[in-house]
């Protein structure tokens, strides 16, 4: 990880500062530096005490979670003009871990800075505000779907206790349908059939002559645990 100073052209560059003015961005250049990461790199640790926010200039990061000791859960892959960090600017530590994906290119500006000098300015305050109610908007939506399809995964996993495995797919009774799934959970079926679509995708289930089909291994990979759910902050 090399650093070196950041031009206001740099500034210019990244999106997430779009609208903002060179007035805006000469006050807070001094305060910022642009820092080289290697493919692969932590930039912090979950729990890591939060120091910087970042940007980046080029490259992409990936932010995830530990689930246990030996299983990540990527949350999102951020690309050229992004920001992360920001709302652990306000917590002593940052709840998500995040690692370079590509060598890249990043600008940051440290925690004391953030507040006394870029919180400060007018613009770029807006802009904060925005981006955490964003955030908040993010997590409420986020919780409601993974609480879901974690309820979905159990209800499935209850029912292969009485289904035959077969060459590593449990063929459940016929009786067993988004419907049927939908009122023994108390959710809708839409809520239940938007569930079951991306279980297809992501080869958990299939179906065949209505026929609910699960496969236990990606069953048991993907299922989501009420301490994984817990973690489910931007």
């Amino acid at each position: 990880m090399g650093k070196n100073m950041i031009s206001l052209e740099d500034l210019k560059s990244i999106s997430y500062f779009n609208g903002a003015s060179d007035e805006d961005f000469s006050k807070i250049l001094r305060y910022m530096e642009k820092v080289y990461y290697k493919k692969g790199q932590i930039i912090y640790y979950e729990n890591e005490k939060s120091e910087y926010v970042y940007f980046i200039l080029k490259g992409s990061v990936s932010l995830f979670i530990g689930i246990n000791d030996d299983k990540t859960y990527n949350l999102c892959s951020l690309n050229q003009g992004d920001a992360f960090g920001v709302g652990e600017m306000f917590f002593d530590n940052y709840y998500v871990n995040s690692s370079v994906k590509e060598d890249s290119i990043i600008i940051r500006i440290n925690k004391y800075n953030f507040h006394n000098h870029f919180f400060k300015i007018d613009f770029f305050n807006k802009l904060i505000i925005q981006d955490l109610a964003n955030i908040v908007k993010m997590s409420v939506l986020n919780n409601k779907y993974y609480l879901g399809l974690n309820k979905v995964l159990m209800a499935l996993k209850h029912y292969i206790k009485t289904s035959q495995l077969n060459y590593g797919k449990y063929h459940l009774d016929k009786s067993i349908t988004i419907e049927s799934i939908a009122n023994i959970l108390n959710m809708t079926r839409e809520h239940v059939s938007r569930i079951f679509s991306e279980l297809r995708r992501i080869g958990i289930i299939e179906k065949k002559q209505h026929q609910i089909i699960v496969n236990e291994k990606e069953l048991n990979s993907n299922l989501f645990y009420e301490d994984f759910l817990d973690k489910i902050k931007f």
